[in-house]
C-alpha cells in the first residue's frame, strides 16, 4: 500500500522506479494557502463610520436649523403690521341703515396697515359681483382680505356676524336691524308704534315720555309714531281688536321680531298678536299709575319703600 504521507510516497515510488504525479498536491498546497482569512484595513473602516457619522450630523443640524429659521421667520412677521384690503358695500336707499364707521375704525386700531380701503354702494357692477360671489345677504357688509392668514386679533374684532370664505379672507354682514334684505329687497327692523293714550286719566303715566326711552334703549329704530286716545274710534278698534285691559299702553308693528333681545324678553311683559304686532300688557311693572279697563278704576303703583341705612 503506498504511504499516505507525499514524502513517503516519492521515496516509495523512487525505490520502485515509478512515476507520480503531484498537481494534486500542489493543487490542495494551492488552496490551502488560498483559504487562510483575508486582513482587514482598520483604518479604513474607521474613516467609513465617521464619514457615516458626519453625515448624519449635517442632516440634523440642517433640519434643526431650517426649523429655528422658520419659526424666527413667523415671529418676526407677527410683530410687522399685517396688510389687509377693507371693502364696504352700503345699500343705497337705507338711510335707516347703521353705518359701518364705529367697525372700520376698530380695525384700523389694530395692528394692520390698509392697503386699500373702498366704499361701495350696492347699485354698482363692483358690489354686485362681490354680493354674488360671497353670497352676501344683508347690507350693510365688510369684506376684509389680506394676502397672508388673517391675524387672530384682527378675525377677533368682527367676530361676531362673520364668517371665514378662506383664512385669507372675512366677510362681515349687518346683524342687528336695520338693514337691507337682499331677498325681499325690505329694510328690516324699522318699526312703528302706536301710543294707546288716555286722556281723561290725569294721572296715568305719559306712555310716550316713559316708554320711547327704553325701547330706544333696545336699538329699536323707530320709522313712524303715532299717538291714539282710547276714546277714539281709532283707539276703541285697538282695543277691542287686541283685547287691551290696561292703558296706557303701546302697540309694535311685526317688525320688532327682528330684534332677537325684545322678543326673547316681551313674554315677559306682553303679548305677540297673530298679526305679529307686540302688544305692552303689564304696566304694573312700571311705577306709574294706569287705568284698568275692566273696572275703569286708575290704579296707584304701590309706594316705594324707603332705603335702608347702610
Amino acid at each position: 500500500m503506498p504511504a499516505k504521507c507525499p514524502k513517503c510516497a516519492r521515496k516509495f515510488a523512487s525505490e520502485r522506479g515509478l512515476k507520480i504525479h503531484t498537481s494534486r498536491c500542489t493543487q490542495t498546497k494551492s488552496t490551502t494557502k488560498s483559504s487562510t482569512s483575508p486582513k482587514y484595513n482598520w483604518s479604513q473602516i474607521l474613516i467609513g463610520a465617521l464619514a457615516i457619522l458626519l453625515l448624519i450630523n449635517l442632516i440634523v443640524m440642517g433640519f434643526f436649523t431650517a426649523t429655528v429659521n422658520n419659526k424666527l421667520t413667523e415671529a418676526i412677521e407677527l410683530t410687522k403690521p399685517q396688510e389687509v384690503s377693507l371693502t364696504l358695500i352700503l345699500p343705497k336707499d337705507c338711510p335707516d341703515c347703521q353705518s359701518l364707521e364705529p367697525l372700520r375704525a376698530a380695525i384700523a386700531k389694530q395692528d394692520v396697515e390698509l392697503i386699500s380701503d373702498q366704499t361701495l354702494y350696492d347699485d354698482t357692477s363692483e358690489a354686485q359681483a362681490l354680493i354674488s360671489k360671497l353670497t352676501i345677504q344683508k347690507l350693510p357688509a365688510l369684506i376684509l382680505q389680506s394676502k397672508k392668514p388673517l391675524k387672530q386679533q384682527v378675525k377677533e374684532v368682527i367676530q361676531n356676524g362673520s364668517r371665514e370664505t378662506s383664512e385669507l379672507e372675512l366677510v362681515w354682514e349687518q346683524t342687528a336691524p336695520p338693514y337691507l334684505d337682499l331677498a325681499t329687497g325690505d329694510t328690516a327692523g324699522l318699526v312703528t308704534v302706536t301710543y294707546l293714550t288716555d286722556e281723561s286719566c290725569s294721572n296715568c303715566y305719559d306712555v310716550m315720555a316713559i316708554q320711547k326711552p327704553i325701547l330706544t334703549n333696545f336699538g329699536l329704530a323707530i320709522a313712524d309714531e303715532k299717538i291714539i286716545d282710547r276714546q277714539t274710534a281709532a283707539g276703541r278698534q285697538l282695543i277691542q281688536k287686541y283685547d287691551i285691559t290696561k292703558v296706557p299702553t303701546i302697540i309694535l308693528s311685526a317688525e320688532t321680531s327682528a330684534y332677537a333681545q325684545i322678543d326673547s324678553i316681551w313674554q315677559q311683559v306682553g303679548t305677540v298678536e297673530p298679526d305679529g304686532s307686540f302688544v305692552f300688557r303689564n304696566p304694573d311693572i312700571l311705577p306709574a299709575a294706569y287705568r284698568d279697563l275692566t273696572t275703569n278704576q286708575v290704579v296707584q303703583p304701590p309706594p316705594q319703600q324707603p332705603s335702608q341705612p347702610q
